[in-house]
């Protein structure tokens, strides 16, 4: 019965509209620390910030006791009693073209994937969904995503990524910035993006419930700090993005954004405290 719910996710499809709105744009500058004022309309969208569009609009009485939907229209959980807590595992993000503030965009989304895997803690269902972004007036997508959604088990604690099982091969960092993303950081970019999963706010529920250390920063959080130190390098904006969480970064607690650049781009990625990777961003 499960695996049979498993196979119909694939191919369910959602469409969804937003505008890329001028103060929400400027929100994401002020957490990012850039000047929020020197955005204007019809400016061109630094690449990536599209993150903050297509927040979901779950009613309150519609959220579960981790602060997520409890069902969604695109990737429900076919089995909630094996796999009740869902994380994000990485993303693979195609820049065909550019968002304008200011612009209506679509969304059209389906799930390419779910797959029950082998993680170091027990097992796992990876569920894949693809998106197209359009802009308003244009029938080619701008953007072309694919995010890795990760259900686990209630008492799994386990890096994002079945990359974590061994770290990457070290670089030399060229640019290595110290940073500490705070409750009051988590806290701005949580409501941006209209995120009420509750390991992001909710310490006792995170360490009690969840079983974490602490606070869990959202991953899409250094990414784009890691983007945003890279975009002052790079001499043309990048026209792919991909990401792996690797293993939780924690509120409060130091770590390096790094940089080295590639025959074929850069290399991001952040470090804990620890001095051990926990997320790794590509830029081509």
């Amino acid at each position: 019965m499960v695996d049979h719910m498993i196979r119909s996710l694939v191919g369910r499809r959602v469409h969804s509209d937003d505008v890329c709105a001028l103060p929400l744009v400027r929100r994401v500058a002020a957490v990012l620390d850039r000047d929020p004022t020197v955005l204007k309309e019809g400016d061109v969208l630094p690449r990536g910030w599209h993150a903050a569009l297509f927040t979901p609009f779950a009613r309150q009485s519609d959220l579960g006791q981790d602060g997520l939907p409890k069902e969604t229209a695109l990737v429900p959980n076919p089995d909630p009693i094996s796999w009740p807590r869902k994380v994000f595992g990485g993303r693979r993000t195609h820049f065909h073209g550019d968002v304008h503030i200011g612009s209506h965009v679509r969304r059209e989304s389906e799930v390419v994937s779910a797959e029950i895997k082998n993680a170091r803690q027990g097992r796992i269902l990876v569920v894949t969904v693809r998106s197209h972004i359009f802009e308003e007036g244009t029938n080619r997508a701008v953007i072309v995503e694919e995010q890795d959604h990760i259900f686990r088990g209630a008492h799994q604690v386990v890096p994002m990524s079945k990359a974590a099982r061994q770290d990457p091969a070290p670089l030399v960092a060229s640019i290595r910035q110290p940073v500490i993303i705070d409750t009051a950081m988590l806290f701005r970019y949580s409501a941006i993006t209209f995120n009420a999963h509750r390991i992001h706010f909710d310490l006792p529920y995170t360490t009690q419930t969840e079983g974490y250390c602490g606070l869990l920063i959202n991953g899409a959080l250094p990414a784009l700090l890691l983007l945003e130190m890279a975009r002052e390098k790079m001499t043309a904006p990048p026209a792919l993005m991909t990401g792996r969480n690797m293993r939780p970064l924690y509120c409060g607690e130091k770590m390096d954004l790094c940089a080295a650049q590639q025959s074929d781009g850069w290399r991001l990625w952040a470090e804990n405290d620890k001095g051990q990777t926990a997320l790794i961003v590509q830029l081509k």
